[in-house]
Protein backbone atom coordinates (compact mmCIF):
# COMPACT_ATOMS: atom_id res chain seq x y z
CA UNK A 1 0.00 0.00 0.00
CA UNK A 2 1.57 3.46 -0.86
CA UNK A 3 1.58 6.06 1.10
CA UNK A 4 0.70 10.04 -0.19
CA UNK A 5 1.81 11.71 3.25
CA UNK A 6 4.74 14.03 2.29
CA UNK A 7 7.31 12.58 5.52
CA UNK A 8 7.04 9.30 5.14
CA UNK A 9 10.10 7.45 4.51
CA UNK A 10 11.03 6.59 1.39
CA UNK A 11 13.66 4.37 -0.19
CA UNK A 12 16.47 6.11 -2.49
CA UNK A 13 18.22 9.41 -2.41
CA UNK A 14 15.10 11.75 -2.20
CA UNK A 15 14.15 10.08 1.20
CA UNK A 16 17.88 11.46 2.70
CA UNK A 17 17.68 14.95 4.50
CA UNK A 18 19.73 18.03 2.92
CA UNK A 19 21.94 18.32 5.90
CA UNK A 20 23.58 15.29 5.57
CA UNK A 21 23.90 15.75 2.12
CA UNK A 22 25.58 19.46 2.98
CA UNK A 23 27.89 18.11 5.62
CA UNK A 24 30.36 16.33 3.48
CA UNK A 25 29.94 18.66 1.05
CA UNK A 26 31.15 21.30 3.50
CA UNK A 27 34.11 19.03 4.88
CA UNK A 28 35.50 18.63 1.10
CA UNK A 29 35.61 22.01 0.58
CA UNK A 30 37.41 22.51 3.75
CA UNK A 31 39.78 20.17 3.03
CA UNK A 32 40.58 21.84 -0.44
CA UNK A 33 41.00 25.08 1.06
CA UNK A 34 43.27 23.95 3.68
CA UNK A 35 45.44 21.64 1.22
CA UNK A 36 45.71 24.02 -0.82
CA UNK A 37 46.86 26.56 2.18
CA UNK A 38 49.32 23.96 2.94
CA UNK A 39 50.93 23.48 -0.58
CA UNK A 40 50.92 27.64 -0.98
CA UNK A 41 53.21 27.29 2.24
CA UNK A 42 55.45 25.16 1.09
CA UNK A 43 56.13 26.92 -2.10
CA UNK A 44 57.27 29.64 0.24
CA UNK A 45 59.27 27.36 2.47
CA UNK A 46 60.91 26.38 -0.83
CA UNK A 47 61.50 29.89 -1.94
CA UNK A 48 62.69 31.46 1.40
CA UNK A 49 64.92 27.82 1.99
CA UNK A 50 66.00 28.59 -1.51
CA UNK A 51 66.91 32.18 -0.73
CA UNK A 52 68.72 31.46 2.37
CA UNK A 53 71.05 28.54 1.05
CA UNK A 54 71.82 31.20 -1.41
CA UNK A 55 72.68 33.86 0.89
CA UNK A 56 74.39 31.67 2.56
CA UNK A 57 76.74 30.29 -0.20
CA UNK A 58 77.54 34.01 -1.12
CA UNK A 59 78.46 34.56 2.42
CA UNK A 60 80.77 31.20 2.30
CA UNK A 61 82.56 32.68 -0.64
CA UNK A 62 82.88 36.03 1.12
CA UNK A 63 84.51 34.40 4.04
CA UNK A 64 86.66 32.20 1.53
CA UNK A 65 87.35 35.11 -0.30
CA UNK A 66 88.03 37.14 2.74
CA UNK A 67 90.22 34.40 3.98
CA UNK A 68 92.34 34.01 0.57
CA UNK A 69 93.18 38.07 1.25
CA UNK A 70 94.17 37.09 4.87
CA UNK A 71 96.48 34.62 4.12
CA UNK A 72 97.81 36.94 0.96
CA UNK A 73 98.57 39.81 3.32
CA UNK A 74 99.90 37.28 6.05
CA UNK A 75 102.04 35.94 3.28
CA UNK A 76 103.61 39.62 2.53
CA UNK A 77 103.48 41.13 6.09
CA UNK A 78 104.08 38.45 7.86
CA UNK A 79 104.18 38.62 12.08
CA UNK A 80 101.34 35.84 12.52
CA UNK A 81 100.87 35.05 16.01
CA UNK A 82 97.54 33.78 18.02
CA UNK A 83 94.36 36.37 18.06
CA UNK A 84 91.59 35.69 20.10
CA UNK A 85 88.16 35.97 18.75
CA UNK A 86 85.71 38.10 19.64
CA UNK A 87 82.76 35.78 19.80
CA UNK A 88 82.23 32.62 21.92
CA UNK A 89 83.18 29.34 21.00
CA UNK A 90 85.41 29.80 18.10
CA UNK A 91 89.44 29.27 18.75
CA UNK A 92 92.14 31.36 18.44
CA UNK A 93 93.92 31.16 15.21
CA UNK A 94 97.70 31.76 14.49
CA UNK A 95 97.41 31.92 10.88
CA UNK A 96 97.16 35.23 10.13
CA UNK A 97 98.93 38.49 10.71
CA UNK A 98 98.98 39.32 14.63
CA UNK A 99 97.57 43.41 14.88
CA UNK A 100 99.76 43.86 18.08
CA UNK A 101 102.94 42.00 16.66
CA UNK A 102 101.95 44.06 13.12
CA UNK A 103 102.08 47.57 15.64
CA UNK A 104 105.05 46.26 17.46
CA UNK A 105 106.83 45.94 14.27
CA UNK A 106 105.67 49.21 12.77
CA UNK A 107 106.13 50.99 16.29
CA UNK A 108 110.03 49.47 16.01
CA UNK A 109 110.64 50.55 12.26
CA UNK A 110 109.71 54.41 13.69
CA UNK A 111 112.40 53.89 15.88
CA UNK A 112 114.78 52.53 13.55
CA UNK A 113 113.86 55.50 11.58
CA UNK A 114 114.66 57.95 14.05
CA UNK A 115 110.67 59.04 14.40
CA UNK A 116 109.96 58.90 18.35
CA UNK A 117 106.57 57.09 18.92
CA UNK A 118 104.13 54.46 17.37
CA UNK A 119 103.19 54.03 14.33
CA UNK A 120 99.74 53.10 14.10
CA UNK A 121 99.31 52.01 10.19
CA UNK A 122 101.14 50.22 7.33
CA UNK A 123 100.56 53.93 4.83
CA UNK A 124 102.25 55.74 7.94
CA UNK A 125 105.19 53.95 7.64
CA UNK A 126 105.49 53.80 4.61
CA UNK A 127 105.51 57.63 3.85
CA UNK A 128 107.88 57.61 6.97
CA UNK A 129 110.06 55.52 5.14
CA UNK A 130 109.44 57.35 1.73
CA UNK A 131 110.85 60.79 3.52
CA UNK A 132 114.01 59.08 4.93
CA UNK A 133 114.59 57.51 1.82
CA UNK A 134 114.51 60.83 0.08
CA UNK A 135 116.44 62.58 2.72
CA UNK A 136 119.54 59.75 2.16
CA UNK A 137 119.33 60.45 -1.56
CA UNK A 138 119.35 63.81 -0.85
CA UNK A 139 122.38 63.15 1.44
CA UNK A 140 124.05 60.74 -1.03
CA UNK A 141 123.57 63.40 -4.20
CA UNK A 142 125.53 65.84 -1.77
CA UNK A 143 127.96 63.05 -1.49
CA UNK A 144 128.21 62.33 -4.64
CA UNK A 145 129.02 65.99 -5.24
CA UNK A 146 131.12 66.08 -3.10
CA UNK A 147 133.12 63.15 -4.13
CA UNK A 148 133.08 64.51 -7.46
CA UNK A 149 135.10 67.58 -6.22
CA UNK A 150 137.60 65.76 -4.06
CA UNK A 151 138.19 63.66 -7.64
CA UNK A 152 138.89 66.67 -9.23
CA UNK A 153 141.23 68.30 -6.66
CA UNK A 154 143.03 64.64 -6.78
CA UNK A 155 143.50 64.61 -10.27
CA UNK A 156 145.18 68.11 -10.23
CA UNK A 157 146.92 66.98 -7.14
CA UNK A 158 148.50 63.84 -9.26
CA UNK A 159 149.73 66.14 -12.61
CA UNK A 160 151.49 68.50 -10.03
CA UNK A 161 152.79 65.40 -8.63
CA UNK A 162 153.96 64.13 -12.15
CA UNK A 163 155.68 67.27 -12.50
CA UNK A 164 157.41 67.24 -9.14
CA UNK A 165 158.40 63.68 -9.66
CA UNK A 166 159.80 63.92 -13.34
CA UNK A 167 161.79 66.88 -11.59
CA UNK A 168 163.24 64.56 -8.72
CA UNK A 169 163.98 61.90 -11.18
CA UNK A 170 166.54 64.41 -13.01
CA UNK A 171 167.81 65.68 -9.29
CA UNK A 172 168.27 62.60 -8.69
CA UNK A 173 170.07 61.17 -11.56
CA UNK A 174 172.37 63.85 -11.62
CA UNK A 175 172.99 62.95 -7.62
CA UNK A 176 173.71 59.32 -8.81
CA UNK A 177 176.29 61.01 -11.87
CA UNK A 178 178.04 63.03 -9.25
CA UNK A 179 178.00 59.66 -6.62
CA UNK A 180 179.75 57.36 -9.65
CA UNK A 181 182.26 60.27 -9.89
CA UNK A 182 183.21 60.44 -6.00
CA UNK A 183 182.98 56.72 -5.80
CA UNK A 184 185.73 56.09 -8.63
CA UNK A 185 187.50 58.74 -6.81
CA UNK A 186 187.26 56.83 -3.15
CA UNK A 187 188.37 53.71 -4.45
CA UNK A 188 191.29 55.25 -6.07
CA UNK A 189 192.19 56.88 -2.85
CA UNK A 190 191.05 53.29 -0.69
CA UNK A 191 193.74 51.78 -2.45
CA UNK A 192 196.23 54.39 -1.52
CA UNK A 193 195.48 54.02 1.83
CA UNK A 194 194.63 50.44 2.30
CA UNK A 195 198.71 49.61 1.66
CA UNK A 196 198.89 52.38 4.13
CA UNK A 197 197.10 50.59 6.75
CA UNK A 198 198.30 47.13 5.70
CA UNK A 199 201.61 48.57 7.46
CA UNK A 200 199.69 50.42 10.57
CA UNK A 201 197.79 47.35 10.99
CA UNK A 202 200.73 45.05 11.70
CA UNK A 203 202.37 47.70 14.65
CA UNK A 204 199.07 47.57 15.71
CA UNK A 205 198.45 43.85 16.27
CA UNK A 206 201.57 44.05 17.95
CA UNK A 207 200.67 46.62 20.47
CA UNK A 208 197.27 44.75 21.11
CA UNK A 209 199.11 41.47 21.74
CA UNK A 210 200.90 43.69 24.52
CA UNK A 211 198.21 45.40 25.58
CA UNK A 212 195.92 42.01 25.82
CA UNK A 213 199.15 40.90 28.04
CA UNK A 214 198.92 43.73 30.28
CA UNK A 215 195.03 43.83 30.41
CA UNK A 216 195.15 40.37 31.34
CA UNK A 217 197.22 40.87 34.53
CA UNK A 218 195.48 43.91 35.66
CA UNK A 219 191.82 42.57 35.11
CA UNK A 220 193.33 39.64 37.21
CA UNK A 221 194.28 42.31 39.97
CA UNK A 222 191.04 44.34 39.63
CA UNK A 223 188.58 41.18 40.14
CA UNK A 224 190.09 40.76 43.33
CA UNK A 225 190.23 44.36 44.37
CA UNK A 226 186.09 43.98 42.89
CA UNK A 227 185.49 41.31 45.08
CA UNK A 228 186.90 42.64 48.28
CA UNK A 229 185.50 45.92 47.42
CA UNK A 230 181.75 44.27 47.07
CA UNK A 231 182.37 42.62 50.46
CA UNK A 232 183.25 46.15 52.05
CA UNK A 233 180.60 48.07 50.16
CA UNK A 234 178.17 45.47 51.04
CA UNK A 235 178.83 45.69 55.13
CA UNK A 236 179.20 49.13 54.88
CA UNK A 237 175.65 49.33 53.44
CA UNK A 238 174.50 46.79 56.12
CA UNK A 239 176.45 49.07 59.05
CA UNK A 240 174.61 52.43 57.37
CA UNK A 241 171.01 50.64 58.10
CA UNK A 242 171.62 49.40 61.50
CA UNK A 243 173.08 50.64 64.77
CA UNK A 244 175.81 48.73 65.98
CA UNK A 245 175.79 47.35 69.71
CA UNK A 246 178.48 48.37 71.59
CA UNK A 247 179.84 46.43 74.39
CA UNK A 248 179.56 48.95 77.38
CA UNK A 249 176.96 50.11 79.86
CA UNK A 250 177.92 53.17 78.59
CA UNK A 251 174.97 52.89 76.70
CA UNK A 252 171.73 51.72 78.70
CA UNK A 253 169.02 49.86 76.65
CA UNK A 254 166.28 50.96 78.65
CA UNK A 255 165.64 52.10 82.46
CA UNK A 256 163.48 51.06 85.60
CA UNK A 257 160.02 52.48 85.03
CA UNK A 258 158.52 51.49 88.53
CA UNK A 259 159.90 48.63 91.16
CA UNK A 260 158.16 46.38 94.25
CA UNK A 261 161.05 45.19 96.52
CA UNK A 262 158.88 43.16 98.00
CA UNK A 263 157.74 41.41 95.01
CA UNK A 264 160.56 41.47 93.24
CA UNK A 265 158.98 42.66 90.11
CA UNK A 266 159.87 45.78 87.84
CA UNK A 267 158.40 47.24 84.99
CA UNK A 268 160.81 48.58 81.94
CA UNK A 269 160.21 51.10 79.33
CA UNK A 270 160.78 48.47 75.88
CA UNK A 271 158.16 46.06 74.62
CA UNK A 272 156.82 44.65 72.06
CA UNK A 273 157.57 47.49 69.68
CA UNK A 274 160.99 47.13 71.01
CA UNK A 275 161.44 43.68 70.07
CA UNK A 276 161.94 42.17 73.57
CA UNK A 277 160.76 38.52 74.09
CA UNK A 278 160.20 36.84 77.30
CA UNK A 279 163.20 35.18 79.18
CA UNK A 280 165.29 38.24 77.61
CA UNK A 281 167.90 38.76 80.81
CA UNK A 282 169.00 42.55 81.19
CA UNK A 283 171.77 44.12 84.12
CA UNK A 284 170.52 46.79 86.17
CA UNK A 285 173.16 49.00 86.54
CA UNK A 286 173.40 52.54 88.04
CA UNK A 287 176.10 55.81 88.06
CA UNK A 288 179.52 55.23 89.69
CA UNK A 289 182.67 56.98 90.71
CA UNK A 290 184.29 55.07 87.80
CA UNK A 291 181.16 54.80 85.37
CA UNK A 292 178.19 52.35 85.45
CA UNK A 293 177.97 49.53 88.11
CA UNK A 294 175.77 46.45 88.15
CA UNK A 295 173.52 46.53 91.09
CA UNK A 296 171.49 43.15 89.78
CA UNK A 297 169.95 41.06 86.67
CA UNK A 298 166.63 40.66 85.73
CA UNK A 299 164.59 38.75 83.55
CA UNK A 300 161.89 39.42 81.05
CA UNK A 301 158.38 37.68 82.28
CA UNK A 302 155.43 39.58 80.84
CA UNK A 303 155.78 41.69 77.23
CA UNK A 304 153.26 44.15 76.75
CA UNK A 305 153.26 46.93 73.86
CA UNK A 306 155.45 49.67 74.94
CA UNK A 307 156.50 48.20 77.99
CA UNK A 308 157.48 44.73 80.10
CA UNK A 309 157.31 43.27 83.59
CA UNK A 310 160.89 41.60 85.01
CA UNK A 311 161.55 39.48 87.65
CA UNK A 312 164.61 40.15 89.90
CA UNK A 313 167.06 37.13 89.84
CA UNK A 314 170.01 38.57 91.39
CA UNK A 315 171.10 41.65 93.44
CA UNK A 316 174.39 42.89 94.26
CA UNK A 317 173.78 44.37 97.22
CA UNK A 318 170.86 44.02 99.39
CA UNK A 319 171.05 47.31 100.98
CA UNK A 320 170.81 48.85 97.58
CA UNK A 321 167.29 47.44 96.04
CA UNK A 322 166.53 48.69 92.17
CA UNK A 323 164.43 51.27 92.14
CA UNK A 324 162.78 53.81 89.16
CA UNK A 325 165.36 55.39 86.76
CA UNK A 326 167.96 52.29 86.83
CA UNK A 327 169.27 51.63 83.66
CA UNK A 328 169.46 48.14 81.72
CA UNK A 329 171.47 46.55 79.67
CA UNK A 330 172.13 43.57 77.74
CA UNK A 331 175.27 43.02 75.27
CA UNK A 332 173.10 41.39 72.71
CA UNK A 333 169.94 43.52 72.31
CA UNK A 334 169.43 47.12 70.74
CA UNK A 335 166.11 48.52 71.15
CA UNK A 336 163.94 47.68 68.15
CA UNK A 337 167.20 46.70 66.49
CA UNK A 338 167.60 42.44 65.17
CA UNK A 339 170.69 41.33 65.31
CA UNK A 340 172.55 39.93 62.19
CA UNK A 341 174.54 37.00 63.94
CA UNK A 342 176.80 33.91 62.59
CA UNK A 343 178.16 30.98 64.99
CA UNK A 344 181.54 30.45 64.61
CA UNK A 345 183.11 27.73 65.43
CA UNK A 346 182.37 24.58 67.89
CA UNK A 347 179.54 24.54 70.58
CA UNK A 348 179.39 21.78 72.84
CA UNK A 349 177.56 20.46 75.65
CA UNK A 350 174.92 21.09 77.35
CA UNK A 351 173.96 23.14 74.36
CA UNK A 352 174.75 22.77 70.80
CA UNK A 353 174.81 24.85 68.13
CA UNK A 354 171.14 24.35 66.80
CA UNK A 355 169.77 25.26 70.49
CA UNK A 356 171.45 28.06 70.81
CA UNK A 357 170.20 29.17 67.00
CA UNK A 358 166.42 28.75 68.33
CA UNK A 359 167.74 31.06 71.75
CA UNK A 360 168.56 34.19 69.42
CA UNK A 361 165.74 33.59 67.20
CA UNK A 362 163.15 33.46 69.93
CA UNK A 363 164.69 36.72 71.18
CA UNK A 364 164.00 38.46 67.88
CA UNK A 365 167.25 37.89 66.15
CA UNK A 366 168.14 36.69 63.13
CA UNK A 367 171.03 33.50 62.68
CA UNK A 368 173.11 33.06 59.31
CA UNK A 369 174.46 29.80 58.19
CA UNK A 370 176.80 31.61 56.07
CA UNK A 371 179.35 34.74 56.90
CA UNK A 372 177.95 37.59 54.75
CA UNK A 373 177.63 41.35 54.92
CA UNK A 374 174.59 41.65 56.28
CA UNK A 375 175.87 39.80 59.65
CA UNK A 376 176.64 42.12 62.69
CA UNK A 377 177.75 40.19 65.00
CA UNK A 378 180.26 37.16 65.24
CA UNK A 379 179.79 34.80 68.37
CA UNK A 380 182.91 32.73 68.35
CA UNK A 381 183.02 29.13 70.34
CA UNK A 382 185.27 26.77 70.54
CA UNK A 383 188.08 25.42 68.01
CA UNK A 384 187.01 22.52 66.19
CA UNK A 385 188.40 18.70 67.53
CA UNK A 386 190.71 17.12 65.56
CA UNK A 387 194.93 18.42 65.06
CA UNK A 388 194.62 19.74 61.97
CA UNK A 389 191.52 21.90 62.33
CA UNK A 390 192.56 25.43 62.22
CA UNK A 391 192.48 28.26 65.00
CA UNK A 392 188.97 30.17 64.31
CA UNK A 393 191.06 33.47 64.01
CA UNK A 394 192.64 31.86 61.10
CA UNK A 395 189.34 30.76 59.33
CA UNK A 396 188.11 32.61 56.38
CA UNK A 397 185.08 33.80 58.09
CA UNK A 398 186.99 35.11 61.17
CA UNK A 399 189.09 36.98 58.69
CA UNK A 400 185.82 38.40 56.98
CA UNK A 401 184.53 39.82 60.16
CA UNK A 402 187.66 41.54 61.43
CA UNK A 403 188.02 43.09 57.22
CA UNK A 404 184.30 44.30 57.30
CA UNK A 405 184.53 45.07 61.09
CA UNK A 406 181.93 43.06 62.38
CA UNK A 407 181.46 42.92 65.98
CA UNK A 408 183.15 40.45 67.66
CA UNK A 409 181.93 38.18 70.95
CA UNK A 410 182.91 35.47 72.90
CA UNK A 411 180.31 32.68 73.75
CA UNK A 412 181.14 32.69 77.78
CA UNK A 413 180.75 36.72 77.25
CA UNK A 414 177.20 36.36 76.34
CA UNK A 415 175.89 33.40 77.82
CA UNK A 416 174.44 35.02 81.03
CA UNK A 417 172.21 36.86 78.45
CA UNK A 418 171.33 33.67 76.77
CA UNK A 419 169.98 32.17 79.95
CA UNK A 420 172.60 29.37 79.39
Amino acid sequence: MNSSHPFSRQSGIGHVSIFWAIIPMVLFIGAAFYGYSKHVDADMAREEKATALAEHETLRNKLSERERQLKAITQIVGNAGEFEAIMPGIPPTKEYTNPKNLEAKLSSFGNQLGIPGAIKDLDSSLNLATTKVKELEDLVAKEKSEIATLRNEVETANQTLAQVRQQKDEEIQKALNEKQQTERNLDETRTNLGNQLADQRNKVDQARKEKRQVIEASAKKESEWKRELQGMSARVQAMADRIKLINSPSQPDGMILESSEMTKLAWIDRGAKDLIKRGMIFNVIEPGKKGYKVKGRVIVVRVEKDKSMVKVTDLSDPMNPIVRNDLITNEIYSPGLKRHIYLLGRFGAPFTKGEIKKILEASGNVVHDKMTPEVDLVIVGRKPLGEEAPDLTATPEFQAAQNWNVEIANFNKIRDFLKL
